[in-house]
């Protein structure tokens, strides 16, 4: 395996990482399950991440949706705790839930946290973004609850029935939207994000994951401890798939995947 780097964008000298030495290592939505068929986590490739990537003194974070709660219940916890431990070793590992893992903030919230904000970058999951998946979350845990039912007897789930049909479409999360679909709904996220910034004069870059997509845009300037700067946003992709990370170095954010 090897790093394929996707795409780099180079800060303004005005920021704050500039002279700083340490990285900031971000990933999303590995979903570790119950390794059943509806286990789409792609274990390897994230071993090797964490192996041949990850630095002992990086911070690593976990922008929601690394563990499954959803389609798995409390299964994963055996399924993959030593990949577990291994993650919660690093000291400065940083677990932001998302929704299939929003439990863990109600039954385990010293291991993780809402939100990650520092060195100007703002993470969240982004699922907020997304009214099914924040207000109505319930709806879309059932939904992946029955999703997985059917993956584990048949091998199939309901993205697989008939893709044509309103019905069935209407059920399906943003990872999976076609890049059609999606190309109709995505400015929901970068507004979402882009308020998140605007709102906030402590940062200039926001990184989210839930949508399984791996892209980096610039989108007009925010105040930025008192200066205006360019405003950065980034979809750091999954685990299941894509197998992409973000790597924040000094002034440069760099679009990442482990390729085979």
């Amino acid at each position: 395996m090897k790093v394929e780097v996707v795409k780099t964008l180079e800060f303004c000298s005005g920021d704050p990482l500039r002279n700083s030495d340490h990285r900031i290592v971000m990933f999303s939505d590995s979903h570790m399950g119950d390794r059943s068929k509806a286990d789409n986590f792609d274990e390897k490739a994230f071993k090797w991440f964490l192996s041949n990537v990850v630095k002992a003194n990086d911070v690593l974070v976990g922008l929601g949706d690394i563990t499954d709660i959803w389609e798995s219940s409390h299964v994963m916890f055996r399924a993959y705790a030593g990949l577990l431990k291994d993650l919660y070793k690093n000291p400065n590992f940083v677990y932001v839930v998302g929704n299939h893992d929003m439990q863990l903030s109600k039954y385990a919230p010293v291991f993780c946290v809402h939100k990650y904000c520092s060195d100007g970058i703002l993470g969240v999951h982004g699922n907020d973004a997304d009214i099914f998946n924040s207000k109505f979350s319930f709806i879309g845990a059932i939904a992946t609850k029955f999703n997985a039912t059917l993956e584990r007897l048949f091998g199939r789930g309901l993205d697989h029935i008939d893709r044509k049909s309103k019905k069935i479409n209407s059920l399906k999360t943003p990872a999976q939207l076609s890049d059609q679909e999606f190309g109709r709904v995505k400015h929901n996220y970068w507004s979402y994000m882009s308020s998140l910034i605007d709102g906030n004069d402590s940062v200039f870059m926001g990184v989210f994951g839930h949508t399984h997509r791996l892209e980096i845009i610039t989108q007009g300037t925010t105040n930025f401890r008192g200066k205006k700067v360019k405003k950065i946003m980034v979809n750091c992709g999954d685990f299941v798939g894509t197998n992409s990370f973000v790597l924040i170095h000094r002034n440069h954010c760099a679009l990442c995947r482990v390729v085979k």
